[in-house]
């Protein structure tokens, strides 16, 4: 259980007096950094002489704050002993560590399973259960905040900062910028609830929120000035003059500044009387506006943006006056950073939100639209063009499209953008891209690099702190060196890196992982030959370019030859990669696979690359500039192709083997881990359409059709099963055609092309009639019936023998499902049921999950149509809720449909109407039609509420459920209104 988790669940027990169920799982292990430091293993709180070693506190709070809660060995001992010769700081190292331990220890008397393993080098905070830390608490916290519209989710947040960043290490460089940061992050909440508070009307909380801000912060002119006007409003001139007065006076006194002219304005303005009552308020800012929750993909930025104030300043203040903002540059000049800061300050000033498009990991121009489209969650619609439906769904909205990363697709996008723009008048495109779109009306604005120390003289080390290039190094060399500072010693070589460099961020980053491991002075004596300009290169790059191109062949020098082959071979990723991914990839050929940890450990030191965590899974990717790189590396040594046909043979592989587990108990999960996976399947099928190698192509597109049929999109995955099928022709295994083309004309199906899907279905079941196999002969058989009414009959008839005879149950569960559907349109409902329990039992048999969904709600749509709306609606709602965990938003939105159809049978009509609005929004965000989702029955229950509403309160519910988000539709349709 997460510490807020655990939070929330002491809270609840002091309320009700009795533990919660989450109290239950306390964490095994809980460190509180904030207002003094404090650790509880289980229910003992570890006593201050139960440490016996000072060091032994400092180095758990070392692995608390540490990203990860790792650190090497060496890392160690340069924090707490930098001063020992190693032999000596070893010797402390051990004694330290096993004092830690036992403190830590559940038993004092234990030593294993101890919270504090040490493998290969690396030291880790990881307890045999739980973790709590009270800084990730609130961090977490604070980011669920600032999505939230709530006042009660920012107090919440706001309970959980207990005072500063461990304060009796106030002189510790380690915790000096984390500690600022955090209070930072504090105070902001403080600012944006007073804010909220002051927009509901409730001027006494928003007051008490700002006076918390100016007593910890005495010069925070934005709370002063907040707590002036709204004094102001509530008639207390004098205390707003005073804050005034207190304002200036902490500002001379600690920053020996003035207040700013806006603020001054308003000290002037309420000191004449002017302001409140009268028509001069217009002299004074006007009371902050209502934060509004606004639709937008942006992610949460993980690090703060240094050094770059200006710039975002700059570009929002540009970003209005254009249609079309295109930052360009180098390589690595924070253009991406820079566009996510100007996107998340423009989100309220957008009603129909701000979208990201990331198109890094896209390699064909021809799925552009596709990729714009899923974001913007436009659905494709068979037979048009998806740049066309993107242009119809934009005519009427107001949003900013946030295009990253266009170089590599710079015509397709130039193309879409103007298309877009001529279609949407209330459409923004804010684009990064190292040269401009040149779409007419563009405005291309160039991202500088960050400010660098005046080389003509020395400046003091407080001024030098400040520098823009400076800032950013030691800040990241922080990451790997907690305890570096800043010294007369090293100053002038810090100054020379940061110039060295052309303060161009990811250089700067690059240099600070080499700043771990060397002195500055040394670091930036080896930079003198590394920053020679690069010649011969493209006359129309940049010169930054060059220079980054420069700084990356430095770092790639530095790496020893298994490192460089390594790097090289990771380029063929798309979007990121697991530890087996890289084993059974990259091993080989001078890289040995008990190797591979160590190797891409150094990598990632190195800052090449990056490492994430989702879902307890650790992956990694690399930066695209360095992708690109290390790429064209690989390339030179004639080892490209090679690599990608590893790439595409592992995903093959990784595809088939997991393809089972898509239609047992497990699916959910393995979907999940798909879609994650996404961008290198859809590399490996590239891979194999453009070298002519259809057999891999047909079997990984055979293997993936479930995964594309419940998470779409339909159309591209039959346009790769198409082309590939195309290619290939007659050649290649029977076995793999036949399964690709089942695959295609199931898409086909899905999408509502039935005259398309038929031609596909029938050479399928030539080929399995071929092959002979009397299961995979009724598979073929019961996909034909669904687009040949005229044979079903006899097609179903002749699956079902082959199916029993064969003990094929997945097969002859669709067959009977299929029966069934042929009965319900005979009117044989007693035998439809009975066809559709008899499909059940064999789903639950062999934990078919996805299959169990349709004939559930089979099985709702009989009880309904017998009259019995109450008990079709536990089926419907079964049917839903697997529905959910596998992400089908296709039959969700019939089973949403049809909870909305028992609302209507029940006498609920306003419930009716949320639900068909929902519906509605479901099926269309899946192009699904209308008229196949909603059977005959549903539609009177429909049209019975619709008539005891009538037309206006119907459409006023219906577009109340429509408004909901998809998951908001799922919990109120699950909820149990007495159906």
């Amino acid at each position: 259980m997460s510490y807020p988790q655990q939070a929330a669940a002491e809270r609840c027990e002091r309320r009700t007096g009795e533990p919660s169920r989450a109290a239950e799982q306390a964490p095994a292990l809980r460190l509180e950094l904030l207002g003094g430091f404090r650790v509880t293993v289980g229910e003992r709180v570890v006593a201050e002489g139960a440490w016996r070693l000072a060091k032994a506190r400092g180095l758990v709070k070392l692995l608390a704050l540490a990203p990860g809660h790792r650190l090497t060995r060496e890392q160690v001992l340069d924090l707490l002993w930098p001063d020992l010769d190693p032999v000596a700081a070893g010797n402390n190292f051990h004694r330290t560590l096993h004092a830690a331990r036992r403190a830590l220890a559940v038993d004092p008397a234990a030593r294993d399973a101890t919270p504090l393993p040490l493998r290969a080098g690396v030291l880790t905070l990881a307890p045999p259960g739980p973790l709590g830390i009270d800084v990730a608490a609130f961090e977490v916290a604070a980011a669920a905040a600032r999505r939230a519209d709530d006042p009660a989710v920012y107090h919440q947040a706001l309970a959980l900062y207990t005072g500063d960043l461990l304060p009796e290490d106030r002189y510790e460089d380690w915790a000096a910028g984390r500690r600022e940061a955090l209070r930072e992050t504090y105070l902001d909440l403080l600012l944006a609830v007073a804010r909220l508070h002051e927009a509901r009307g409730e001027g006494p909380r928003a007051r008490a929120a700002l006076e918390r801000i100016v007593a910890a912060e005495p010069a925070h002119e934005d709370a002063h000035v907040a707590l002036m006007r709204l004094h102001a409003l509530a008639g207390r001139r004098g205390r707003a003059l005073r804050h005034y007065a207190s304002l200036r006076a902490a500002l001379r006194r600690e920053l020996d500044a003035a207040p700013a002219p806006a603020s001054q304005r308003l000290y002037a303005a309420i000191l004449a009387g002017h302001f409140p009552p009268g028509e001069s308020r217009a002299d004074a800012p006007p009371p902050a506006p209502a934060p509004e929750r606004r639709a937008h993909n942006l992610p949460v930025a993980l690090t703060g943006l240094i050094g770059r104030a200006r710039e975002v300043a700059a570009v929002t203040a540009a970003l209005p006056t254009t249609r079309l903002l295109t930052l360009t540059g180098a390589g690595g000049c924070g253009k991406t950073r820079l566009a996510l800061a100007v996107a998340r300050e423009a989100i309220a000033r957008y009603p129909d939100g701000v979208w990201l498009v990331e198109l890094a990991a896209l390699a064909d121009p021809a799925l552009l639209p596709g990729a714009v489209a899923q974001a913007l969650g436009v659905p494709e619609q068979p037979g048009r063009a998806h740049c066309d439906t993107l242009a119809g769904a934009l005519r009427s909205k107001t949003l900013l499209l946030v295009l990253d990363n266009c170089e590599h697709l710079i015509a397709a996008c130039a193309q879409l953008v103007e298309t877009l723009l001529a279609a949407a008048p209330g459409l923004r495109v804010l684009a990064t891209s190292r040269e401009a779109l040149r779409v007419p009306g563009e405005v291309a604005w160039r991202v500088p690099s960050l400010a660098l120390p005046d080389p003509r003289q020395p400046v003091p080390l407080d001024e030098l702190a400040r520098v823009e290039a400076v800032q950013l190094l030691l800040d990241r060399v922080r990451w790997r060196r907690p305890g570096f500072t800043l010294t007369p010693g090293n100053a002038a070589a810090i100054a020379e890196i940061c110039r060295r460099l052309d303060g161009i961020p990811l250089a700067i980053e690059l240099a600070a992982a080499r700043a771990a491991i060397l002195p500055p002075e040394q670091l930036a004596a080896r930079l003198d030959d590394a920053l020679s300009v690069l010649t011969g290169g493209s006359r129309t790059a940049p010169s930054r370019q060059q220079t980054l191109r420069t700084t990356l062949d430095w770092s790639y020098r530095l790496l020893d030859e298994p490192e460089r082959r390594l790097l090289g071979r990771l380029t063929v990723f798309a979007g990121g990669w697991t530890m087996e991914a890289a084993e059974d990839t990259c091993a080989g050929q001078g890289i040995g696979r008990a190797d591979m940890l160590a190797l891409l450990a150094g990598l990632v030191d190195k800052s090449l690359v990056q490492v994430e965590e989702a879902r307890g899974q650790v992956r990694y990717r690399l930066l695209e500039t360095v992708r690109q790189y290390a790429g064209e590396r690989l390339a030179a040594c004639g080892e490209a192709d090679a690599a990608r046909r590893r790439h595409a043979a592992y995903y093959l592989a990784w595809a088939e083997r997991i393809e089972p587990a898509l239609a047992g108990p497990e699916q959910a999960a393995w979907l999940d881990r798909l879609a994650e996976e996404y961008d290198n399947l859809r590399a490996a099928l590239r891979w194999a359409a453009d070298r002519g190698d259809t057999d891999t192509g047909l079997r990984l597109g055979g293997a993936l059709w479930r995964f594309w049929s419940v998470r779409g999109p339909y159309g591209e995955g039959r346009a790769w099963l198409t082309l590939l099928l195309t290619r290939a022709g007659a050649s290649g295994a029977a076995t793999v055609r036949a399964k690709a083309l089942a695959s295609a004309g199931l898409l086909a199906h899905q999408q509502g092309d039935y005259a398309g899907a038929r031609p596909l279905f029938e050479a399928c079941l030539a080929l399995r009639r071929q092959l002979g196999d009397p299961g995979a002969i009724a598979r073929a058989l019961t996909n034909l019936s669904f687009v040949a009414p005229e044979q079903a009959g006899a097609l179903l008839e002749e699956a079902l023998a082959l199916g029993r005879a064969a003990g094929d149950k997945p097969g002859l569960l669709r067959t009977l499902n299929t029966l069934g559907e042929m009965a319900w349109g005979d009117g044989d409902y007693e035998r439809a049921g009975a066809l559709y329990e008899e499909s059940l039992t064999l789903c639950r048999e062999i934990g078919e999950r996805l299959g169990s969904t349709h004939v559930l709600y089979n099985l709702g749509s009989v009880a309904l149509a017998r009259g019995d709306a109450p008990g079709a609606a536990p089926y419907f709602r079964a049917s839903l809720q697997v529905c959910r965990e596998l992400g089908d938003r296709g039959l969700a939105g019939k089973c949403l449909l049809a909870l909305a159809a028992v609302a209507g049978a029940t006498g609920r009509p306003e419930r009716a109407a949320r639900l068909y609005g929902a519906a509605r929004a479901s099926y269309e965000a899946t192009g699904l039609d209308e008229d196949r989702i909603g059977r005959a029955h549903a539609r009177q229950c429909l049209a019975t509420a619709h008539a005891a509403l009538g037309e206006a309160a119907f459409a006023a519910a219906q577009a109340h459920g429509r408004a909901w988000s998809p998951e908001k539709a799922l919990a109120e349709a699950l909820r149990d209104a007495k159906d």
